[in-house]
């Protein structure tokens, strides 16, 4: 995935989500937690 913040970053994360993934590999952990807590995919 693409290492800073950007739409294309975010873009990426949402697909991994929509595929049901188990584990997405970033360096950003606290932006990753943001994404997460924000698209709960359980919600």
């Amino acid at each position: 995935t693409p290492d800073k913040p950007s739409p294309a970053r975010k873009a990426v994360w949402l697909e991994l989500l929509a595929a049901g993934v188990d584990l997405i590999n970033t360096d950003d952990l606290e932006g990753l937690q943001q994404f997460l807590l924000e698209h709960d995919p359980v919600d």
